[in-house]
């Protein structure tokens, strides 16, 4: 065997090795170095990307008396022997009229009692806001507070298709009613129930709905829409 001429001396192979070890921290100095700039320029852009959700103060509308059972979008007991239906938009001056007169009332004699189950049914056909605050309360629906949502969407009105529904107040109106904000924020931007707002439309309009509010007693249309032929529907159906 041949033995090498040249081997290397202690001093030198120390230096290669603290060579070595400096270029390794400064490989992963530059790892992490890129790591943090990758997630920055991420959180940039989803702030950039993410509507501004303005801190605005609602009015709060009527509560749902406690105990009631709540399923989606209906009130009451499955099997209560007169089922009412409500079409309704959200931008309609005469459905927050009904929401903030009419409703608590059949809610407070007949659902609260077990005679009736009420159903909520969008019927949108005020614009393009009346089917954003549709899929805004199919969105808050997810997180169990649909009736929530829905009185801060009557109690707030502001016109039809005035920006009073707009993105970033249907979001801030979420977190009026505490929903959970990425949820709710990435609910609104995937347009998930966008089709199920135009088939509830749809529905209503098969239905022979024209306006709203309209009301539905066991499945019959009232031809007046007022609290005492809704009552006295229900009278003489629960008879």
């Amino acid at each position: 065997m041949i033995d090498n001429p040249n081997p290397p001396s202690a001093p030198n192979l120390r230096q290669f090795n603290n060579l070595k070890d400096k270029i390794n921290a400064l490989i992963i100095l530059c790892a992490v170095l890129t790591v943090a700039v990758i997630a920055n320029l991420y959180f940039t852009f989803r702030l950039a990307t993410t509507p501004q959700i303005p801190q605005e103060t609602f009015i709060s509308g009527s509560t749902i008396p406690a105990g009631i059972k709540h399923n989606g979008l209906a009130l009451g007991e499955d099997n209560a022997p007169v089922t009412v239906e409500m079409f309704s938009d959200f931008q309609c001056p005469y459905c927050k009229q009904a929401d903030t007169t009419v409703i608590p009332q059949l809610i407070s004699t007949y659902v609260t009692t077990g005679k009736v189950k009420f159903v909520y049914r969008p019927f949108n056909f005020l614009g393009q806001e009346s089917y954003d605050a549709a899929q805004a309360a199919y969105c808050a629906n997810e997180q169990g507070k649909f009736w929530e949502y829905k009185e801060a969407l009557f109690s707030n009105q502001e016109g039809e298709n005035q920006g009073g529904f707009k993105h970033s107040r249907l979001l801030a109106m979420g977190q009026f009613v505490e929903l959970d904000t990425p949820q709710f924020t990435a609910c609104i931007q995937s347009n998930k129930y966008a089709s199920q707002v135009q088939k509830d439309t749809q529905a209503g309009a098969a239905r022979g709905v024209q306006g709203t509010p309209t009301f539905f007693v066991n499945g019959k249309v009232l031809k007046d829409n007022s609290q005492a032929s809704l009552f006295q529907a229900i009278d003489t159906a629960v008879q």
